[in-house]
């Protein structure tokens, strides 16, 4: 699916939005590698002969030995996993918040306020000493400059298109 360069706006929105759910998932995925660490030690080191790649048999015709090192293998390659998709979340999010430190203070502290924790714009205004028009109008403007700072200041050049996986945690760039 081709792209237009202010659809990376919303990309941005929706990074934004989901920040937390971002934090939340890469915590999420530390428990789940810690679980999945412990169940591997929890399987007997037994050292076997191996004759081919894979054990032959079903699963009910390998002895438990075989047993332990074929789950063994199977949750290492969960953790390699799992930490392939640690790794595109930590990325992205230290990206954000690369961007995020290039913003004047209280662009940074609107967008902060409304996108990541969700305040309304009321609340917003009366803690910032502008009216919401002005921190509404401030946030479009920082939403523009956090797009080019992430996505780079090609996506502007008009009529332009460009092609973008649609996954969560891809990033183009």
């Amino acid at each position: 699916m081709m792209k237009k360069y202010n659809d990376y706006e919303n990309i941005m929105y929706g990074y934004l939005k989901n920040y937390n759910q971002f934090q939340a998932k890469l915590k999420d995925i530390d428990i789940e590698i810690s679980t999945v660490t412990e169940q591997i030690n929890s399987l007997t080191d037994v050292k076997i002969a191996k004759y081919d790649n894979q054990p032959t048999g079903g699963f009910n015709e390998l002895s438990s030995i075989e047993r332990n090192v074929e789950r063994k293998q199977k949750l290492e390659r969960k953790i390699q996993s799992l930490q392939t998709d640690k790794l595109e979340i930590s990325g992205l999010l230290r990206r954000i918040d690369n961007a995020l430190e290039v913003l004047p203070y209280i662009d940074r502290t609107i967008i902060q306020k409304k996108l990541i924790y969700g305040y309304p714009w009321f609340r917003i205004a009366t803690e910032t000493k502008y009216s919401e028009r002005s921190c509404q109008r401030m946030m479009i403007g920082a939403i523009q400059r956090l797009t080019r700072t992430l996505f780079g200041n090609t996506i502007y050049e008009q009529g332009r298109l460009f092609i973008f996986v649609d996954n969560q945690y891809k990033i183009c760039g």
